[in-house]
């Protein structure tokens, strides 16, 4: 089963509601509708990358483990939450290495 790891101060999108719940459920495996996740992804060439949570479930990913640093509501709002997130991580540090500066937040 995968296993996931929340950004503490995770972006969150729309108007998603009841965000405990929903990172239990995901973490539990179990279905959430209407609900895009922003991953760290496992490519070196790759920053971020958008999935459902069915996606994310998909028995090919069964074993791989995911940083989940923000939910939305829409596609279109995980978009405007990648927006976000390039933006306060090159006002925090100066470039656009999005990896190791959400890493480093996760620890």
């Amino acid at each position: 089963m995968s296993t996931y790891r929340f950004l503490p101060n995770l972006y969150i999108g729309g108007n998603l509601r009841e965000i405990t719940k929903k990172k239990w459920f995901i973490s539990h495996g179990l279905p959430v509708s209407h609900c895009y996740a922003i991953v760290l992804s496992h490519r070196e060439d790759t920053a971020l990358e958008i999935m459902t949570i069915d996606e994310l479930h998909k028995k090919f990913r069964k074993m791989d483990h995911y940083d989940v640093i923000g939910l939305s509501t829409s596609r279109h709002g995980a978009f405007t939450l990648l927006t976000q997130v390039y933006t306060d991580v090159f006002a925090n540090t100066g470039t656009y290495r999005v990896k190791q500066y959400m890493l480093g937040q996760m620890e």
